[in-house]
């Protein structure tokens, strides 16, 4: 709540929930509302859940702030359901329909490893009539548990402040590693945005001077 009404004060436009799985939070309605309240929020969520209790939370949230983004590994049901679970990806696509009928805007987001799986997605997509604003697809990071991917240091990226228990990071794609660590101290959060932006100012600098040291012609 604190995050969400600094995040408010200091302008952020937009806010997004990811885990891990949200909707297992027992308080994720609560969390909503108060990033709701702040910002347009988007919750990223494998759309499984969405039943019982859960699926009253949901109801609870305002659907003209808040967005679905569900996650799904692949156009057809056999690499998704080795990832997550048998029958995981009709439950996903359940759970995108469901998200339409109570009148949110659902994303659909899928991370790749090639372009022939971009194709296959992309096609998948267009059967669908996803538009493109509602669709997220993007090449696996050689990060974390990954074995195959793309490489991704600090330099190659602009920065998406992503902030979790042990602190504040530069993107949420290693908001797990220490590289991308910026500060443990995420409060007050204006002091942390801004050694973000040094950082960046900092990289910057730097691309510019490799760019002089190195010019060969």
């Amino acid at each position: 709540v604190r995050i969400a009404s600094e995040a408010h004060t200091l302008g952020v436009e937009e806010i997004f929930l990811t885990g891990g799985e949200p909707f297992l939070l027992p308080d994720i309605a609560e969390i909503v509302l108060a990033c709701a309240r702040a910002a347009p929020t988007t919750i990223l969520t494998n759309g499984m859940l969405f039943k019982g209790a859960k699926l009253e939370q949901l109801k609870s949230m305002p659907t003209d702030r808040v967005t679905l983004q569900i996650s799904l590994d692949s156009a057809e049901p056999e690499l998704h359901d080795r990832h997550r679970g048998e029958g995981s990806w009709e439950r996903a696509m359940r759970g995108v329909e469901l998200g339409r009928s109570l009148g949110f805007r659902v994303r659909l987001a899928a991370t790749i490893d090639g372009e022939g799986d971009r194709r296959d997605f992309e096609r998948f997509l267009d059967e669908r009539a996803v538009v493109s604003a509602d669709r997220v697809i993007r090449l696996t990071a050689l990060r974390g548990l990954a074995e195959q991917g793309v490489a991704l240091a600090r330099v190659d990226l602009f920065p998406e402040v992503a902030i979790t228990d042990r602190g504040v990071y530069y993107h949420p794609v290693g908001a797990d590693d220490d590289d991308l660590l910026i500060t443990t101290e995420i409060f007050p959060l204006a002091q942390a945005f801004e050694a973000v932006r040094h950082t960046l100012a900092s990289e910057q600098l730097l691309r510019t001077k490799l760019a002089e040291v190195f010019n060969c012609a």
